[in-house]
């Protein structure tokens, strides 16, 4: 129903707060308004107030045609109701569209939370807002934030190249899928991006700063912008627009948990349709979640890559412990052998001199001298490859290699039931290390205390500055170890573990000797096990 009559006109009224000024409404259907100050229901207001109120007798008149002689009490009334009823049908089919908005974005998001590849992902979004029974827009574009360059970047869009293109390309889809279900599903390829817009969109990379356009902008300020008239508008980037071209958009943030992750940018190049404030409410309600969706595919990717190198960093430290071990072992072994060798290579020798040249024993014996001599430089090679090599010292971060050796042994510990407590002192000066060996200390450490908590236990890790040394002290509440037995832990190939070799503890050492380092172990049998490693503080190692 117009609106026949204007309130603040006919009661010459100007405070403009009210909720009835300068509204297409009719003032008796509006709540809270200034001019009744009682705080009345909708009936009390329409019987004390708006039934004797001159705006609503000039309203009736108006629509009734008739004088104030023949205006009755029941057709103010009769008139106020059907005004009423027009106001209630008009809320109730709003309420309708808005449900039916509602229910359409919850099918979007639980379509595309069924998609855990990003790109499939990102596809997904781009997909449901230009589908015709999606939100309809012509064209959409989505745009990243690079967090290390700053800068948006240009993902994906679904542009055809002109308007013969664009009705070609979504007769074929939804003749093909008659639901935004199967078409969600089936992601069609005919949708993806044409060459020739594809080699401008790449092109887009967008700094995000104040100064670089609306997309920016919308990173910044978090919220949707409707751009009417992108021609003349300051805030443009009129280069951004021409490649675009386009003359009138829309863009939407894409929220992550915390943050804008980026931005979705639509247009209605082809059909020209205005952008309504409705359709941004759309846009930006479904960008919210699908920008969750988006940073959750990204999470997930990231951590299936650290689990790979988590998992190849594991690997190569296992096989470095086991080369390690071997290694030693070959040139213990080497050592004793070449000992018993050189009193048989001595005596070989003499009892070559000692025969005649025409003596036929004379060549056999040379024969045993040749072979001593060929496994003399066997295991000579064999102790030189036997042994650590020299560490390979760069400045780096006790922390933080404890945290990664921690990380990827994590499964083991929960597996045997340990809890880790950590205590890393912030601020810890750098050192100099070869980061591989340190984490192979750690990892043959944690390993000795897993193997003295068979049943669970908990193990306390903590770093701190002391004075010119960093001091790695790693706590166990496993069985302990006994006095007789503490003499003898480093020592090659002494274990308790029947199915060790008794080499885990003498390459710790081995490798914090090369350090400059030491380590240092107490212990009480049945209450645990603590060691100690002290390293040089960067600028301190040339003095110890």
């Amino acid at each position: 129903m117009e609106k026949k009559v204007k309130c603040w006109e006919i009661m010459n009224c100007g405070k403009t707060q009210c909720p009835a000024y300068g509204v297409n409404l009719h003032c008796w259907l509006v709540e809270n308004t200034i001019c009744i100050e009682d705080k009345l229901t909708y009936k009390e207001k329409l019987q004390k107030r708006c039934f004797n109120c001159q705006v609503l007798i000039e309203e009736v008149k108006m629509s009734k045609q008739i004088r104030d002689t023949n205006l009755q009490p029941l057709d103010i009334r009769d008139y106020a109701l059907d005004g009423l009823s027009s106001r209630l049908s008009f809320i109730n089919e709003h309420l309708e569209d808005e449900i039916a908005k509602l229910l359409l974005l919850n099918k979007i998001n639980m379509l595309l939370g069924s998609k855990h590849n990003l790109d499939e992902r990102l596809y997904g979004v781009l997909t449901a807002v230009t589908a015709g029974y999606g939100l309809g827009f012509n064209r959409a574009m989505l745009f990243l934030v690079d967090e290390e360059q700053k800068v948006l970047e240009p993902k994906l869009a679904i542009a055809p190249v002109n308007q013969e293109a664009a009705h070609r390309i979504w007769t074929e889809v939804e003749n093909k899928y008659r639901s935004l279900e199967e078409l969600l599903m089936a992601s069609p390829k005919q949708l993806i991006m044409d060459p020739r817009v594809e080699a401008v969109i790449k092109k887009l990379k967008i700094p995000v700063t104040r100064e670089s356009g609306v997309l920016a902008l919308t990173v910044i300020e978090g919220r949707p912008l409707n751009i009417i008239n992108a021609l003349n508008d300051p805030r443009v980037n009129q280069k951004c627009r021409e490649k675009l071209g386009t003359t009138a958009f829309a863009s939407a943030p894409l929220w992550g948990r915390e943050k804008v992750i980026g931005v979705i940018a639509v247009d209605n190049a082809f059909n020209n349709r205005p952008i309504t404030d409705e359709d941004i409410a759309m846009l930006a309600a479904f960008a919210g979640h699908a920008g969750f969706m988006i940073e959750q595919s990204k999470l997930q990717a990231k951590l299936g890559e650290q689990l790979v190198q988590l998992q190849e960093m594991q690997e190569l430290l296992l096989e470095s412990e086991r080369l390690a071990a071997w290694g030693k072992m070959a040139g213990v072994l080497a050592h004793e052998i070449r000992n018993s060798l050189v009193p048989i290579g001595g005596f070989a020798q003499r009892l070559h001199r000692s025969f005649s040249e025409e003596d036929k024993r004379k060549e056999e014996v040379a024969i045993i001298v040749k072979e001593v001599k060929q496994l003399e430089m066997i295991l000579n090679n064999l102790l030189r490859s036997g042994q650590l090599p020299p560490p390979e010292l760069q400045v780096s971060n006790i922390n933080k290699i404890m945290k990664e050796t921690l990380l990827f042994m994590d499964n083991e510990f929960q597996q045997k039931r340990i809890k880790t407590i950590t205590a890393l002192s912030p601020g810890l000066p750098d050192v100099m290390v070869d980061d591989c060996q340190m984490q192979q200390v750690l990892f043959n450490l944690f390993q000795n205390s897993m193997r003295a908590m068979e049943n669970g236990g908990e193990l306390r890790i903590g770093t701190t500055n002391n004075d010119q040394f960093v001091q790695i002290e790693l706590t166990d509440t496993g069985v302990g170890i006994s006095k007789d037995i503490m003499k003898k832990i480093f020592d090659p190939f002494f274990t308790t573990n029947q199915q060790g070799f008794g080499v885990g503890l003498t390459v710790v050492k081995q490798i914090i000797t090369a350090h400059n380092g030491t380590i240092d172990v107490k212990s009480e049998p049945n209450v645990g096990t603590t060691f100690s490693i002290r390293l040089p503080i960067l600028g301190v190692i040339s003095e110890t």
